[in-house]
C-alpha cells in the first residue's frame, strides 16, 4: 500500500521564495534602468527687463497758465526733483480754497539699449489725499512714453494740477503723500485698448 506524499507546504513554501526573490530583482532591475538616464547639461538663469519710468527734471516747471484759464497760484508751489530723475518732491504751502498748483514737466522710460517696450500713461495717483484737495493730469493721459536716456530732453508731455477745493479746512496741517504717488505709466503691451481715462484724484 503506497504512502501519500505531502509535497503542498514545501512546494508553496519554494515557491513563494522563487516570487519574492524574483520581485526582489524586478524592483532592482527598474531601480537599475532609471538610474541610466543620461542628459545633456545645461546652465543659466532667466531675468524680467526693467520698466523704469523716470522724468527728465530739466523739463520741469511751474506753470502760470495750465490753458484752462486757472495756473498756479504765485508763492505756494515748490517742485524738488532728484539727482537722478526717479523721484519730484511735489509741495504745496499755505493753500487757501481756490489756490492751485500747476507743474510741466516730461516723463520717459528708461532705454537698457537693447530695445524693450515703451509705456503708456494710465492715470495719477496719491492715495489717501485729504478732504478738500483735487489732482489731476491736465495734459498727457492715455499719452505714449518713449524709452529714452535721462538728460535727452525727450519724453512724453505731462502737466499735473493739485488745487485746493472750496470745502478745504485751513488748519495749518502738512499731509505728506502716501507712498506709492505719482504718475502711473503701463507697458504699451498690457495698457486697456481704446480710450484711456484719468479721474481726478478727490480728497476724502
Amino acid at each position: 500500500m503506497r504512502k501519500n506524499l505531502s509535497i503542498g507546504p514545501a512546494f508553496d513554501s519554494r515557491k513563494k521564495k522563487a516570487a519574492a526573490a524574483g520581485g526582489a530583482l524586478a524592483l532592482i532591475g527598474g531601480i537599475g534602468w532609471a538610474a541610466f538616464v543620461g542628459k545633456a547639461q545645461m546652465d543659466g538663469h532667466v531675468k524680467a527687463g526693467a520698466f523704469e519710468p523716470l522724468w527728465q527734471i530739466a523739463t520741469l516747471d511751474i506753470d502760470a497758465s495750465d490753458g484752462d484759464g486757472v495756473g498756479s497760484t504765485a508763492g505756494i508751489c515748490a517742485v524738488t526733483p532728484s539727482g537722478d530723475g526717479t523721484k519730484v518732491t511735489f509741495e504745496v504751502n499755505d493753500a487757501l480754497p481756490g489756490d492751485a498748483c500747476v507743474v510741466d514737466g516730461k516723463v520717459f522710460i528708461k532705454s537698457t539699449g537693447s530695445g524693450g517696450v515703451e509705456g503708456v500713461i494710465t492715470g495719477l495717483a496719491i492715495p489717501n489725499l485729504p478732504a478738500g484737495w483735487k489732482a489731476e493730469l491736465l495734459t498727457g493721459c492715455g499719452a505714449d512714453v518713449p524709452r529714452t536716456t535721462y538728460g535727452s530732453g525727450q519724453g512724453a508731455n505731462v502737466s499735473m494740477r493739485i488745487s485746493a477745493t472750496d470745502d478745504l479746512t485751513p488748519d495749518g496741517v502738512v499731509h505728506p503723500f502716501d507712498p506709492g504717488s505719482g504718475i502711473n505709466i503701463m507697458p504699451a503691451n498690457q495698457a486697456p485698448a481704446g480710450t484711456i481715462n484719468c479721474p481726478a484724484v478727490v480728497g476724502e
